[in-house]
């Protein structure tokens, strides 16, 4: 999803993300990807919510967008609006004395937004060259296509990003609607965090926040993703390109399972860093690619395990051997202690780092509202990670990565691809406008194109020359999360204060629950 700031962009690592992040039954698909159908009734707006967030800055509360960025300037902040599947953040930073401004605008935002017809034109501009622009990116395309043949086109998450089409219909009444039905207070949570304290923001909040209309939040309804009962694979063909950009997976599970940790374990060992095993296998060991990871996505309901990255074209056969093989040894073997504790004292050592910062903070905050989160789940967090055994880190692989059944999408030029991914699974040959080229039956007992060649083994460790032992077992302990203060306004928003006082900067922030996901398909 897309983030619009001025100045600098407070992005989140992706140990977060993962912050790029539910069911017990591996998800089917029909026997071919859905095609894109003619369209009837009520338009498809894909994008909607963030384009209805983006249009916030461009004009609210009296103010036209380039007084609302003169504002913001002036006292040297930001603002960056961010809308992912589930939910939209709106925040601002400014030093602590001018938090009074930040709340204002948010405010005017959330109530008093004007929707100008030449804003709303000169950003649908935008967003139709920038999707055009975008067409043109492998990275881009994969996770458009990855989403949208994984749940289906009219599935909530079955698009990573806007729709050029979508675009050109939004018109003013739609973004007026989706604002009225969606920006309400019990829909919402005001995030503060920095060099203040809870009775100044109260304060604040109710000055700023209680003429806002109560209204009931919307309901919100994710179905159950079609379910998929073999390998297919969808080539997204780009004439002429000499790399492949391969993302492989499945459904797997909701943020608030329990089985997230230990999935997110096991995906560390699998591919989290520069570290794991298919960074190791693909780079160091096969030169095939500059680097390939996995990632656990996090959504409210099933969100995908994926594998892949950009890889020669030439080498893509052997790319899709060595990622296969790495899934299924994840799932078939448990992770041997040394490799375990490694993997866990990565995630361990880097998550109080992460809470170091006030807008990392804020978003902390949000993840465990929006998904539910024990309030104590930050707290413990390292100890839950630290206590995951190589049984529980197998179990979480063998019940949420299903290889068998894995969507396989590869961005590049089909003539050289193709051929070689239908040892896979059934080949769609797609532009990136998702029509349909041609499609080939799988060959399972064959390689196209011949096989490819084995990579050599890695080097061994010279255990003379690096005589030093595997990092022992990551310690099992809590550490003190912020105290989160907590008021809730008669119309029923949710307003959250952490005093931070290292720096004098306050970081305002109003979530809205509701993302890409609430977009009408």
């Amino acid at each position: 999803m897309r983030r619009v700031a001025f100045s600098m962009s407070l992005g989140l690592v992706a140990l977060l993300a993962g912050c790029p992040g539910r069911n017990t039954t591996p998800p089917e698909q029909p026997e071919q990807p859905a095609e894109v159908q003619p369209e009837a009734g009520p338009p498809r707006l894909a994008g909607l919510a963030s384009f209805t967030a983006d249009m916030l800055r461009r004009g609210a509360g009296g103010r036209t967008t380039a007084e609302i960025a003169e504002a913001i300037e002036y006292v040297g902040g930001d603002l960056t609006i961010d809308t992912n599947n589930d939910y939209t953040t709106i925040e601002i930073r400014v030093l602590r004395e001018h938090l009074g401004l930040a709340m204002e605008l948010l405010a005017d935002f959330a109530q008093r937004p004007t929707f100008p017809d030449d804003e709303i034109e000169r950003l649908r501009r935008q967003e139709l060259d920038r999707l055009a622009m975008m067409q043109s990116r492998p990275r881009w395309l994969v996770q458009q296509a990855f989403r949208r043949y994984l749940y289906g086109p009219d599935h909530p998450y079955g698009h990573f990003d806007s729709e050029p089409a979508s675009v050109q219909q939004i018109a003013r009444e739609n973004l007026v609607a989706f604002h009225s039905e969606h920006y309400v207070p019990r829909n919402a949570i005001l995030v503060v965090v920095g060099d203040t304290d809870a009775a100044s923001v109260g304060t604040l909040a109710r000055e700023r926040f209680a003429s806002w209309e109560d209204r009931p939040a919307p309901s919100h309804t994710i179905p159950t993703p079609p379910r998929r009962d073999h390998r297919e694979v969808v080539v997204v063909h780009q004439a002429g390109a000499t790399q492949a950009q391969i993302s492989i997976g499945n459904v797997a599970l909701a943020r608030s399972d329990p089985e997230y940790v230990p999935l997110r374990v096991a995906n560390q060992v699998l591919g989290g860093s520069a570290s794991a095993r298919l960074f190791m296998n693909l780079r160091e060991r096969c030169s095939y690619s500059y680097g390939v990871y996995s990632a656990v996505s996090s959504l409210l309901a099933q969100a995908p395990i994926s594998a892949g990255g950009a890889v020669e074209s030439s080498h893509t056969a052997g790319a899709l051997r060595e990622i296969f093989g790495e899934l299924d040894r994840i799932r078939g073997q448990q992770p041997p202690q040394d490799e375990l504790a490694s993997a866990e004292a990565y995630m361990v050592g880097g998550f109080p780092i992460i809470t170091e910062t006030a807008g990392n903070l804020a978003e902390l905050v949000t993840i465990q509202r929006v998904f539910g989160l024990p309030p104590d789940y930050w707290s413990t967090y390292r100890s839950t990670i630290s206590l995951v055994t190589a049984e529980q880190a197998q179990a979480a692989a063998q019940q949420y990565i299903h290889p068998e059944q894995d969507l396989v999408v590869v961005v590049g030029d089909a003539s050289q691809v193709a051929e070689p991914a239908r040892r896979y699974g059934p080949v769609t040959v797609v532009t990136p406008d998702w029509s349909v080229v041609h499609q080939l039956d799988a060959l399972p007992d064959q390689w196209p194109g011949g096989e490819p060649p084995a990579c050599p083994a890695l080097p061994t460790r010279d255990e003379a020359s690096h005589p030093e032992s595997p990092p022992a077992p990551a310690e099992a302990r809590d550490m003190d999360f912020p105290d989160v203060n907590e008021e809730v306004l008669d119309n029923g928003l949710q307003v959250l204060t952490i005093e931070r006082h290292q720096l004098p900067l306050a970081y305002a922030r109003l979530v809205i629950r509701s993302g890409s996901a609430a977009d009408p398909l």
